[in-house]
């Protein structure tokens, strides 16, 4: 559905071939003979933490955004099969995890992959713009085709950071979506069944001392062609494995979050979010995520009337799937939900948009299992046209306001 980031398609050839293994109960474990050593973040491209970040959480100083001074050192190679080592134990969803999730902000903002691309005076524009709105959380791209490109044993973080740090030091919770995949990591698929474990676990040593310990893993993976087999062998499984070996190498809890489902009908490649999320199941991905994501548009229906398209209010069914197995405990978060007002195709007037949100949010805030709400998105991508990836913006691209601003903003304050 939003189609500004491109998504990993898995080939079905050597699908297993992953670092893990069945146990006698069926459940994947990690193989730790196939962990790559030799793979270690370069200390010259990261960038040192920012110093004026809030202050640690007294009840879980975990789920903070503490800066640190610095980024911890390159985890040698024995430390690093230590930590696979430990990754059958600590591979799992926790209830400290999901209590970590439960105390997660409220609301939040999503520019997109934008960030990442924009020179520092934009993208302060942008953060303090957000900050304005009394949104809490920042949803980023943690593009793992930018930080790899250079080749497997390559980690460079900088222009990661550049934007972490930023959004950090104005107060922000980062909540990381991994997008993308490097060229040499295959073309539809990794070539190596540890690549994405190993980026999640460098990336995990890099952003946990940060504070940053919440992930969301892929965007709308139900929109890439990827299987929910494919997704949970190939992404869920490795990367909630590497990110939570490097929390406990750091004596960190940490919370995953699965990919976001946008709203569809199976068929094409394409897998409802109902289907994706029974097929994750199936393959065994119950224990590897804490938190469902899901991002419930309902463009261009208003989200307080009941509809076959109305996946705001059809969140519940997906909660009464994860009951049915066992994952009631869980919430579910919106990771992305808004309204394009693009000219034409399902767009809709900005007061409408303004409208339409505010009943959104009202449903959300209806449900008890739902958590953290992230509005998307700030800024629009384009002056007037048809296209809606342009026009979900709560201000014009020139910086002007839209009514949903103030709609929004309100919607925040209320709690």
């Amino acid at each position: 559905m939003i189609k500004r980031r491109v998504g990993i398609v898995i080939a079905l050839t050597g699908l297993f071939s992953l670092c893990f293994v069945q146990t006698a109960n069926g459940a994947p474990q990690v193989d730790t003979s196939k962990i790559d050593s030799a793979t270690s973040v370069s200390a010259e491209t990261i960038e040192p933490a920012p110093t004026s970040s809030p202050s640690p959480s007294a009840a879980d100083p975990g789920a903070s955004q503490t800066a640190a001074p610095a980024a911890p050192a390159p985890a040698p190679p024995p430390a690093q099969k230590q930590a696979a080592a430990t990754t059958a134990k600590s591979s799992v969803s926790t209830p400290q995890a999901r209590s970590q999730a439960a105390a997660y902000p409220r609301f939040g903002m999503s520019q997109g992959f934008q960030p990442i691309e924009l020179p520092d005076a934009e993208l302060a524009s942008v953060l303090d713009g957000i900050a304005a709105t009394g949104a809490k959380v920042v949803r980023l791209d943690l593009p793992w085709a930018q930080i790899q490109a250079k080749g497997p044993a390559s980690f460079d973080f900088a222009n990661t950071l550049r934007v972490y740090n930023a959004a950090i030091a104005r107060g922000f919770t980062v909540l990381p979506v991994t997008s993308s995949i490097p060229g040499w990591a295959g073309s539809v698929a990794p070539s190596s069944d540890t690549s994405y474990f190993n980026f999640m676990f460098q990336a995990g040593l890099v952003l946990i001392p940060r504070g940053i310990s919440t992930v969301e893993l892929w965007n709308e993976a139900n929109l890439t062609g990827m299987t929910p087999q494919q997704y949970t062998a190939m992404a869920l499984i490795p990367g909630s494995s590497g990110f939570r070996a490097a929390g406990a190498q750091l004596g960190k809890t940490v919370t995953i979050v699965s990919t976001g489902l946008a709203p569809a009908k199976t068929g094409g490649g394409n897998y409802s979010q109902l289907d994706f999320l029974r097929g994750i199941y199936a393959a065994g991905g119950s224990g590897y995520f804490d938190v469902v994501g899901t991002h419930p548009y309902t463009w261009p229906a208003d989200p307080a009337i009941a509809s076959s398209w109305n996946w705001m209010q059809k969140t519940s069914e997906l909660h009464d799937l994860m009951v049915r197995q066992g994952d009631g405990s869980k919430s579910i978060w919106a990771t992305e939900f808004g309204f394009p007002t693009n000219l034409g195709d399902r767009g809709v007037s900005e007061e409408t948009q303004a409208q339409f949100i505010a009943n959104g949010a009202a449903v959300w805030a209806s449900f008890p299992w739902a958590g953290t709400l992230v509005f998307y998105s700030f800024r629009d991508l384009a002056g007037p046209d048809a296209d809606p990836e342009h026009h979900f913006g709560l201000i014009r691209v020139d910086g002007s306001a839209k009514p949903a601003l103030a709609a929004v903003t309100g919607i925040i304050a209320q709690g």
